[in-house]
C-alpha cells in the first residue's frame, strides 16, 4: 500500500489545479516546447522528441535568459524556474519537478535510450562521445546516467493541441521563435550548447565538474 503525506497530497492537488488553468506556466511551456515541429512548413512533423535531461535543463535556461523578456512574453508566460549553478552548469530542480509531474499524470513519455537493445549504435554517438574523464554528463538526470528521451504522449498532444494552442493562437511570433529556438536546441551538438552557455554565463560555471575540459 501507497502512504502519503497530507501535505504531499495538498501539494499534489494544488499543482494539478494550477496545472489545468488558462495560464502558460514552466509545465506548459515545456509541453509546447516538445509538441513544436522544427520548422515551419505546415506539414512538418510535431512532438519532436527532446534527447537527454542536461539538453533540456539548458534548453528551458537559454529561454529564460534569451528568448522570455527579450521577445516580451512575459505578458503571456508566466515563467517560474530558478536556476543555480550545479555540477553541468546551470540547474533547477523546478524543472525537473515539472517533468516528473508530467510523466507521472501522463502528459510526457520519458524513454530510457539505455535500455533498448536495439536502438542504432549512430543515435548514441553525441552522448558516448560527450564524456569528460569518465564523467557522464547525464548524471544530472539523477537516474543512474540513463540516457532519457523526452516526448508528449497522446494525452499530452491532445491537452497542448485544446488547451495549450488555442491560449498562443494570438500570439503568432511566439510560436516562430520558440520553432527556431527548438530547431537549435535540437539540432545543435550537446557539447556546443554547454561550450555556449560556459562562455556566456561564467557565473553558471562556478561549481562545474567539467568547467576545465569545456
Amino acid at each position: 500500500m501507497i502512504i502519503i503525506s497530507v501535505v504531499k497530497l495538498l501539494q499534489i492537488l494544488h499543482e494539478g489545479k494550477e496545472f489545468m488553468n488558462n495560464k502558460i506556466d514552466s509545465k506548459k511551456l515545456l509541453l509546447l516546447l516538445l509538441y513544436l515541429q522544427i520548422s515551419v512548413g505546415e506539414n512538418d512533423k510535431t512532438n519532436i522528441p527532446i534527447k537527454g535531461s542536461t539538453r533540456l535543463q539548458k534548453m528551458m535556461f537559454i529561454y529564460e535568459k534569451e528568448i522570455h523578456e527579450k521577445y516580451d512574453f512575459t505578458s503571456l508566460i508566466e515563467y517560474e524556474p530558478e536556476f543555480f549553478a550545479f555540477n553541468y552548469g546551470p540547474f533547477s530542480s523546478k524543472v525537473l519537478d515539472d517533468v516528473r509531474f508530467l510523466s507521472n499524470t501522463g502528459f510526457i513519455l520519458e524513454k530510457n535510450l539505455n535500455a533498448i537493445s536495439d536502438v542504432q549504435d549512430s543515435e548514441f554517438a553525441e552522448y558516448e562521445n560527450f564524456e569528460f574523464n569518465g564523467k557522464i554528463i547525464e548524471s544530472e538526470s539523477l537516474r543512474d546516467n540513463n540516457y532519457i528521451e523526452y516526448t508528449l504522449s497522446d494525452k499530452g498532444m491532445k491537452f497542448v493541441e485544446s488547451r495549450i494552442l488555442e491560449t498562443v493562437r494570438t500570439k503568432p511570433e511566439l510560436i516562430k521563435t520558440l520553432i527556431n529556438f527548438k530547431y537549435k536546441i535540437v539540432n545543435m551538438p550537446l557539447m556546443s550548447i554547454i561550450r555556449y552557455v560556459y562562455t556566456k554565463y561564467p557565473d553558471m560555471t562556478v561549481n562545474s565538474r567539467i568547467k576545465d575540459d569545456i
